[in-house]
């Protein structure tokens, strides 16, 4: 199998989806009919839609977002539980993303982790009332409503020990061994790793808003509008795009930088192997805006989201709507749900292609399968149609077929004569 990931795909992950009617799910777990209820590696996210979203939070190759609701919703990578929603799921504020875990803040000030704990960076302080959070990588910050800043989690380059006097802070930003404060002075302190110079503010050190950092580099939003960023440039992630006025977010990728402007155009600087630093094809009303390891979420002002970059594990994909889903299907490491309406909507590693459902003139799907790479969908036509890495000799549209079942590296279909016909 492909991916950063391999080790944890050695063997073939088994997948249990169910369309959520009332016979078959307990009352206590009851979803909307028409619905889809997954678990396993890949979890789709139940009654979510790309404009329900306020904001959003990138993490390795994962990303969350949190609804107009005061619920979140996370997709992407998700094997240590980090795309598996929080229960209960309401009252959040904010989101935070690390390598593979979330944070998130609710209305009450308290804080909820869920995902890997890796050095225990789910094991969130208690008993204070916190207004803001930021994670990366392995680490946690959060600030108190007092001024004081808690840090937690992997701790190997002192990314965790706040410097005294730890009070008067305002703002956070996590680098991925680093970590950033911004003052009631507007200015900005770093401690952790200072490989790059990454915690070496350009003078002078005043006016700052919001701070974010990447591996190497760390980037500033000062108040009238312009972006300071220091450490490492050795992808160009410093050099802010001319006019450098007018910014009203910042984000610091790994090894790139996102912002956006005022009138809510975004712009990407920076290492560029994935698409990361290419600007969103709709590229409008952006208020809010978030940087992974090699891929962009930014969110518009009417709660719409836009995605660039890698996407090998769908971490661009993004929730969808859950609703009149009449047939699934599932693949090794993707899952296939077929709407009323005769659309397939697929989700998770995408390393074939098999989560790239053709686009119409391909319509009236009753039903899909997939295998270790592929996807196939069966129309009301008895047309068969599949994409993705296909079976050795199969062709990508069959004719004159009642019935597909898919295997790893295999696929059969139901001929109208009874016959039944296999590639693989």
């Amino acid at each position: 199998m492909r991916g950063r990931y391999q080790d944890a795909r050695a063997s073939r992950a088994v997948f249990v989806i169910m369309l959520a009617v009332a016979a078959a799910v307990p009352a206590a777990d009851a979803q909307t009919p028409g619905s889809v209820v997954a678990w396993g590696e890949v979890n789709v996210a139940d009654g979510w839609k790309v404009d329900d979203l306020v904001s959003v939070a990138c993490g390795r190759i994962h990303a969350v977002g949190l609804g107009d609701d005061g619920t979140v919703v996370a997709w992407g990578f998700g094997t240590g539980g980090q795309c598996v929603d929080p229960v209960p799921n309401a009252g959040f504020v904010a989101v935070a993303a690390g390598a593979g875990h979330n944070l998130a803040l609710r209305t009450n000030g308290s804080l909820r982790a869920w995902g890997y704990n890796y050095s225990g960076v789910l094991n969130v302080p208690s008993g204070h009332t916190y207004v803001a959070i930021a994670a990366r990588e392995n680490h946690n910050l959060a600030l108190r409503s007092t001024g004081v800043i808690d840090a937690w989690g992997e701790n190997g380059n002192g990314q965790n020990n706040v410097p005294s006097p730890n009070a008067g802070f305002v703002a956070v930003g996590a680098g991925t061994v680093h970590s950033l404060g911004v003052k009631s002075d507007g200015s900005v302190v770093g401690w952790g790793s200072n490989a790059s110079g990454q915690l070496d503010v350009p003078a002078p050190n005043t006016g700052f808003v919001a701070v974010s950092g990447g591996v190497q580099h760390s980037v500033g939003l000062r108040s009238d509008g312009t972006i300071v960023a220091w450490g490492s440039n050795a992808y160009g992630q410093l050099d802010v795009p001319a006019p450098n006025e007018d910014f009203i977010a910042v984000a610091a990728g790994y090894y790139h930088t996102v912002a956006v402007r005022a009138n809510g155009t975004v712009v990407a600087w920076g290492r560029n192997d994935s698409g990361q630093s290419e600007q969103p094809i709709d590229n409008y009303a952006f208020v809010q805006i978030s940087a992974g390891e090699d891929f962009n979420v930014a969110i518009r002002a009417d709660g719409s989201m836009a995605s660039w970059g890698a996407n090998e594990f769908s971490q661009c994909n993004g929730p969808r709507a859950n609703t009149d889903i009449i047939a699934v299907g599932a693949g090794n490491w993707h899952n296939l749900a077929v709407t009323a309406s005769g659309d397939i909507l697929a989700w998770g590693e995408n390393w074939g292609g098999q989560c790239d459902v053709p686009q119409p003139p391909y319509f009236g799907f009753v039903a899909a399968d997939g295998g270790a790479g592929y996807s196939m969908g069966l129309t009301q036509s008895g047309d068969v149609y599949a994409w993705g890495d296909l079976p050795t000799g199969m062709q990508s549209h069959v004719t004159g077929c009642t019935a597909i079942a898919a295997g790893e590296v295999y696929a059969l279909v139901l001929k109208t004569d009874g016959s039944i016909r296999g590639w693989g």
